[in-house]
């Protein structure tokens, strides 16, 4: 009856764990450890039903309560045996759980932004300019084209200048560009790179401008970081009645395959970029509903300056740094690998969207 009980315990627990797990791995020397265990219980209970001793079969009502624990043992065992933990073993890797996507820029409209001063210089480098439609685009509601006006434009969140740059070019000689954004780090790039720019340190909740000053408040890649609640009134304030009041994104164009491809590589949410939660202006504050226009339009790149452009996110920035290096070695590795690259320089397929409103006469209500 002992070797009934071992062998019917014990035989089905051996059989699963080298069906399950690959030879040599960490995973079979777990399950190994858990047959030589499944035994030891079947031997265990066996050895204590001997003990209390096992009758005659020939009557199944003088069977004593140790023969019905060893039958629960050798059930137990073979339920146990078929449920060890493990696949069918077919020479192909183990799986590993793939890392977790990680939204890009901030959760809810109003976070804190990262601190891009931090990589002021890189950014200035390798981030992408505006293309020249989108922003003829959210600059028409003024009417005749901008540089045959005596303008004044007001970057917000301007960063190193990416839109400051692309609003120089529009402005007569009699007009005016302001840039403003709280960052050092990123106005002196700024500075560096448009002498000619009146520059101010300040946030899109404490603009320091006057009253009705602005002829439009152009906001790039920076409008899901506003505490809309705040920045709309002093937005407002700032805009004289008819302006304009524009914000711009740029992301990949992932609706090309490569280009999704490289972002799932690294982890890195495809559909989350363009913060489509923030393409609405608040209610209310003066400005009427937005309008919504996109522009399709490709950068030349490289595979490094590619990577370092990704490296100046808030995405890569806000991660920890062995799952940031992570992320970014499989972008490249898979990039490395794609076609369309091959040739050193190649061009980036991208998307800019814009969201623009006028603000209305009168003063502004909340």
């Amino acid at each position: 009856m002992l070797g009934l009980g071992l062998g019917t315990v014990g035989v089905p627990a051996i059989g699963s764990v080298f069906r399950t797990v690959p030879p040599g791995s960490a995973a079979q020397g777990s399950a190994l450890l858990y047959a030589f265990n499944q035994l030891g219980a079947a031997l265990g209970i066996a050895v204590g039903a001997l003990l209390v001793g096992v009758p005659d079969v020939a009557s199944i009502g003088s069977f004593r309560p140790g023969f019905w624990l060893l039958v629960a043992a050798v059930l137990v065992g073979l339920v146990a045996s078929t449920r060890l933990p493990g696949r069918a073993y077919d020479g192909s890797p183990e799986p590993v759980e793939a890392p977790a996507r990680r939204p890009y820029g901030r959760i809810m409209p109003g976070s804190p932004a990262p601190s891009f001063g931090t990589v002021a210089a890189t950014y200035a480098r390798h981030r992408p300019g505006y293309p020249a439609e989108a922003v003829a685009w959210a600059l028409a509601p003024l009417g005749e084209p901008p540089e045959r006006l005596r303008l004044h434009l007001l970057d917000l969140g301007a960063g190193t200048g990416k839109l400051t740059e692309a609003l120089v070019g529009r402005v007569s000689s009699g007009g005016r560009v302001t840039a403003v954004d709280p960052d050092p780090a990123m106005l002196a790039q700024l500075r560096s790179r448009h002498p000619s720019v009146d520059v101010r340190e300040g946030t899109a909740e404490r603009i320091p401008l006057p009253n009705a000053s602005a002829d439009a408040v152009l906001v790039g890649q920076a409008f899901h970081w506003f505490d809309r609640d705040r920045a709309m009134p002093e937005i407002a304030r700032v805009l004289r009645p008819g302006g304009v009041l524009a914000a711009l994104w740029i992301g990949s164009d992932v609706r090309v395959g490569w280009v999704r491809g490289f972002h799932e590589a690294g982890s890195w949410d495809p559909d989350a970029q363009f913060h489509d939660d923030a393409k609405r202006f608040p209610e209310g504050y003066g400005v009427a509903p937005g309008e919504f226009a996109r522009f399709p339009f490709t950068t030349p790149t490289t595979l490094d300056d590619l990577m370092a452009e990704i490296s100046t996110h808030s995405w890569v920035l806000t991660t920890p740094l062995a799952e940031r290096e992570a992320g970014l070695a499989r972008a490249r590795a898979y990039l490395a690998r794609r076609p369309e690259i091959s040739g050193g320089e190649f061009e980036l397929p991208r998307i800019a969207d814009v969201l623009r409103a006028r603000r209305a006469a009168g003063p502004p209500r909340p």
